[in-house]
């Protein structure tokens, strides 16, 4: 095994092998590359020395291992409170509140719309005191309104991106017309985590970072991000977003995770990101983004884990039941199966559609879902020393079977199956309708989950399935530390 690394933050074009079968292509529109070529042998040789390079996961607070619930459209307060009873009330573990857009006033961030949420403090006091911890949603666009204190601090202290005549880049963004903070400025990233700040002095614990790619709404006439003539200041050697376009959003992460460290420095601060380049796991976890309710979104929701695993992004989730609504029974009862190996575990839904908590497919699904939160509860303290492996080694918590089992032809393209660790073995049922599954175990002695059954590998396991199954397999020598309690 090897590795590439192309550090260059423009506009790539990166061909695997279509244009010509022996060679892979890099363009990159301008700027100098800086190409790294990684030893191996090993994959985990691979990885080690690439987040020695780029860098690693801090240490996460406990409470984000466990479930997260959110949707766009929890409002007022009360239907979120009214959630978190509702996980009580049916014993359903979880331990994260999370807020979409609809709690800003007219989509601002740093805000809360004064009818629906009149006092955060409040809420989140009364969430706490039921065992959850609140995350909220901020959006790079800032709406240029003058009659507001955030957008004009900005302008005061000159951090927005300006046009090269000097004019402000507005683009259009959830608020409208809005202006949008320079992260490669560091007054810029200060001003950002002051207003972060904000939140975690109302006793927020997590900030969720979307659209930061950074996006605009091309019905606003102005294309789907900000121009590439925009100017930045490039850390004091200035640019245009050309340049710094793929790295806006570490510079938002980085300066969101200072802002929460900075407020509250005895608390590991939590930012989930949608975008990143190259590092962004030193300071957010990210998901796979809005994926449809479909069985191909679900498909392929364990490979996407499993590349950002060995590509230094440890702490990664998919949208349980899928962003788009609409999930069938069947369809979100398997991706809660799912959710209990991936190392970031939310349900998450679009506004305007059928819910979709763990109670709203029927009492069969909430027993199942129960279930397998109950299961992820007990896997927690294995969970925790695979996020302090990742932290001092880089190693995915979520892995690929030829990341343990590198040379093995039966597992070399196996992307159905994983290793939560090395110990492990998932076989997660993927497919709509399935009565059975075959599961793939490697060399080694291997002990079924539940039961203790003994497989001697290399073989291959044909499997009856019900709408309960995760096929879990432990490695023979493991020591897998579980918490009875849940």
């Amino acid at each position: 095994a090897w590795g590439v690394f192309t550090d260059n933050t423009h506009r790539l074009e990166i061909d695997l092998a279509r244009t010509s079968p022996t060679a892979w292509t890099v363009r990159a529109a301008g700027g100098a590359i800086d190409q790294y070529v990684i030893a191996g042998p090993a994959m985990r040789d691979v990885v080690r020395r690439y987040t020695a390079l780029t860098g690693r996961i801090p240490m996460p607070p406990r409470w984000t291992l466990g479930y997260h619930q959110s949707r766009w459209g929890y409002s007022p307060s009360a239907r979120v409170e009214e959630i978190a009873r509702e996980f009580r009330t049916r014993r359903i573990p979880a331990d994260g509140i999370w807020l979409d857009i609809q709690h800003m006033r007219g989509f601002r961030s740093f805000t809360w719309e004064p009818t629906n949420f009149p006092d955060p403090a409040g809420l989140v006091r009364r969430l706490n005191a039921q065992g959850f911890k609140l995350t909220v949603i901020a959006d790079p666009g800032i709406k240029q309104d003058t009659a507001w204190d955030v957008y004009n601090s900005g302008v005061t202290e000159d951090v927005f991106h300006r046009h090269p005549d000097g004019a402000l880049a507005i683009g259009a963004a959830w608020p409208g017309a809005s202006a949008f903070p320079d992260f490669t400025l560091a007054p810029g990233r200060a001003w950002w985590s002051r207003h972060v700040g904000t939140l975690a002095a109302l006793g927020v614990r997590g900030v969720w970072l979307d659209v930061n790619e950074p996006t605009t709404f091309p019905e606003g006439g102005g294309g789907a991000t900000l121009p590439d003539t925009v100017r930045a200041h490039g850390e004091g050697v200035t640019t245009t977003l050309a340049e710094v376009h793929n790295v806006y959003a570490m510079g938002e992460t980085r300066a969101t995770w200072e802002g929460l460290r900075e407020r509250s420095p005895e608390r590991r601060p939590f930012v989930l990101t949608r975008a990143g380049y190259a590092g962004v796991q030193r300071y957010a976890a990210m998901w796979t983004g809005d994926a449809p309710s479909t069985w191909w979104s679900l498909r392929q929701s364990l490979p996407m884990l499993l590349g950002m695993g060995v590509s230094g992004l440890a702490f990664v989730g998919s949208d349980v039941g899928g962003y788009s609504g609409r999930a069938t029974p069947e369809l979100f009862a398997r991706w809660m199966a799912l959710g209990v190996i991936s190392p970031f575990f939310r349900g998450h839904v679009t506004q305007g559609v059928n819910d979709q908590e763990p109670w709203a497919f029927g009492q069969e699904v909430e027993d199942l879902s129960r279930a397998f939160l109950q299961e992820r509860y007990r896997l927690i303290p294995y969970l925790y020393s695979l996020f302090d492996e990742a932290r001092r080694t880089g190693a995915p918590i979520l892995r690929p079977l030829v990341y343990e089992f590198q040379g093995e032809a039966a597992v070399a393209a196996t992307d159905d199956e994983a290793m939560l660790g090395p110990w492990l073995l998932a076989a997660p049922v993927l497919t709509e309708g399935a009565t059975r599954r075959q599961v793939t175990l490697p060399a080694g002695r291997w002990y079924e989950y539940s039961s203790g059954a003994v497989y001697e590998g290399p073989t291959t396991i044909d499997l009856e399935v019900t709408r309960a199954a995760l096929p879990l397999y432990v490695r023979e020598g493991a020591i897998l530390p579980r918490d009875r309690s849940p």
